[in-house]
């Protein structure tokens, strides 16, 4: 599966494969940062896009990612963050 992150004008996309997304949720439950994982990915990405994609992971929990993950089929999840505006993010499936 995919893994990179995508800079658009309205936001970032992180796609995570099955190993980075279980990192993540790994992170996320021992309070870890999200960030390193977003930059092992693609170390030339921005800060901003980075902190923007972990801020997401915060806020979404792992919960919920781990249920996306899931019912998607294990291939790996895409975390979403907007620039600006009133939703803090978004975890959809990787199809495979």
């Amino acid at each position: 599966m995919r893994n990179d992150i995508e800079i658009h004008w309205w936001g970032a996309q992180a796609y995570l494969d099955e190993n980075n997304t279980q990192q993540v949720l790994s992170l996320i439950d021992s309070g870890g940062d999200t960030v390193t994982v977003l930059m092992a990915i693609d170390p030339e990405i921005r800060s901003k896009a980075a902190l923007a994609l972990g801020t997401v992971c915060a806020k979404i929990g792992a919960k919920i990612i781990k249920v996306v993950d899931e019912n998607g089929g294990k291939h790996g999840v895409v975390l979403s963050r907007p620039w600006a505006g009133p939703v803090p993010g978004w975890v959809t499936a990787q199809t495979g």
